[in-house]
């Protein structure tokens, strides 16, 4: 990587750290401001960080095998449509890392997603953290679940304006399925989500829960995912990061790292 980014992202995390340390001070008015300054500039630095970083990014992914572009992903077994929802807090997880951390297909990096507000991308890489190995599970997310998934506390009703912007944004991102034969490359369109339904209490619009079902053809972005297909990385730590770029950026670090 040139310099400049490198420089750039030596200085990001260090200002970060600081800011950590600010946190554990009394919030005094020279300390609130002092953080305010520094994450000014932290946002000021991230698009080029994020230029930079798209860049390198890019040249090592076409030195990198595509093999497993290549061929068309192995499907994931299917069971029959369920209609009959799956409570949140009864999903079985396949390993105890499955309970911190979120691991995803790649192709999830390469849909643009900068239409999510920072509380919009923590819900959805929450949710994707707990569709993984679920298959196309109808899960059905209560509003203490979905709270205690963002690490935040607050009303039913502002719960579901976040829930329902998650969703208007998400049928507007650009999930693509390609595939290649010996002759072709296939480029097919389908919604992230089979179903999403969500509802409200009347007439306080509050909450009541959400239902989520991942589309059949996107079974392989979260589930029997392969070595050196995925990104993982602690969920917490990513909704700790502040700006929607800067998660970006944190996610293709992320996939770069487990890239080498």
């Amino acid at each position: 990587m040139n310099t400049n980014f490198e420089q750039l992202r030596k200085q990001e995390l260090e200002l970060r750290k600081l800011l950590e340390e600010l946190d554990t001070l009394p919030q005094t008015p020279q300390i609130k401001l002092q953080k305010q300054k520094i994450q000014t500039y932290i946002d000021k630095i991230t698009p080029s960080i994020l230029s930079g970083f798209n860049q390198k990014f890019k040249e090592i992914t076409e030195k990198l095998s595509n093999e497993f572009e290549k061929e068309p992903p192995k499907p994931t077994p299917l069971k029959e449509p369920q209609t009959t929802p799956t409570p949140c807090k009864d999903l079985v997880v396949s390993t105890p890392k499955d309970k911190t951390y979120i691991t995803y297909h790649n192709n999830a990096n390469k849909v643009n997603l900068g239409k999510l507000s920072e509380r919009e991308a923590n819900l959805l890489f929450a949710i994707f953290q707990r569709l993984k190995d679920q298959g196309n599970t109808l899960i059905r997310f209560e509003p203490q679940d979905l709270k205690r998934m963002l690490n935040i506390d607050i009303s039913n009703e502002r719960l579901s304006e976040v829930v329902i912007k998650l969703w208007d944004s998400i049928k507007t991102a650009d999930f693509w399925k390609i595939s290649e034969t010996e002759t072709s490359i296939i480029q097919e369109n389908y919604m992230l989500f089979s179903r999403c339904k969500i509802e409200l209490n009347k007439p306080s619009k509050d909450l009541k829960y959400l239902e989520i079902q991942l589309n059949d053809n996107y079974q392989y972005l979260l589930n029997n995912l392969g070595m050196g297909q995925y990104t993982s990385f602690n969920l917490l730590e990513f909704q700790r990061v502040r700006g929607k770029y800067a998660k970006t950026l944190y996610r293709l670090l992320k996939q770069y790292k487990s890239t080498g």
